[in-house]
């Protein structure tokens, strides 16, 4: 049975937990509470304020934001393919939340009635 559940957790994974030191421990607590926890928070809050659709584009920003904090905290190289591939998703999500013809006579018609 414990062979199993060391098979399904993490690929045999599981006995390692006992050899974390403090440091270790509060590695993982930092990426639990603070980075996951924060980060649902915000989705959260994100949905509150606009369509799914719209919040949804911005999952896509992960990678390029990913890639700007490895350059700076453990200095990984910045290639110019990673760049086009950062500028390709700015614009990607731009795209989809830019405001249309549509949805600013939308918010002008609230605004004029009151809603």
């Amino acid at each position: 049975m414990a062979g199993d559940l060391d098979a399904v957790c993490s690929f045999g994974q599981v006995g390692r937990t006992a050899a974390l030191t403090g440091e270790g421990w509060r590695a993982v607590s930092f990426l639990g509470l603070l980075c996951s926890g924060a980060a649902y928070i915000f989705w959260y809050d994100a949905l509150n304020m606009a369509g799914a659709s719209q919040v949804a584009a911005f999952l896509y920003i992960e990678p390029f934001v990913t890639l700007i904090v490895a350059a700076r905290l453990i200095h990984e190289q910045i290639t110019w393919a990673a760049l086009v591939g950062g500028a390709i998703i700015l614009l990607g999500v731009w795209l989809v939340n830019r405001p249309t013809a549509a949805s600013v006579e939308t918010r002008t018609e609230s605004v004029e009635s009151g809603v």
